[in-house]
């Protein structure tokens, strides 16, 4: 897994990439569930077996999704193991305005003149 980093943003690249193309190819994915089970047992029984079926697995991704975001939003909220994503955008903005602060004042001071203490 690769990382960039630019002005306060992280760009992640590699298997988290992967991950979300393969999401978009299979977003529209829609085979046609009747026809092998029409072949298998028939005109009628097939049709509502195969409507059965796709609804099986449309209630399974459901709450696949379901129970998905409720963990998230328990590691995030209730036991805050994991920060939340606009929490950290805040803190890494705050972060870089601190560091342009110092890097300024930094300036700053280097420009001031010498001054030398007698002993």
């Amino acid at each position: 897994m690769n990382a960039r980093k630019g002005k306060g943003r992280l760009h992640v690249s590699g298997d988290a990439e992967l991950a979300q193309r393969l999401q978009r190819l299979t977003a529209g994915f829609d085979p046609d569930w009747q026809q092998p089970f029409v072949a298998a047992f028939g005109e009628v029984i097939g049709v509502q077996v195969a409507n059965a079926t796709a609804a099986a697995l449309r209630g399974a991704r459901d709450t696949a999704v379901g129970l998905t975001r409720s963990g998230a939003e328990y590691v995030t909220e209730e036991s805050r193991d994991v920060v939340a994503r606009a929490e950290l955008a805040a803190f890494n903005d705050d972060v870089d305005a601190l560091r342009d602060d110092v890097e300024r004042i930094a300036a700053r001071v280097a420009r001031l003149p010498r001054v030398e203490l007698a002993p």
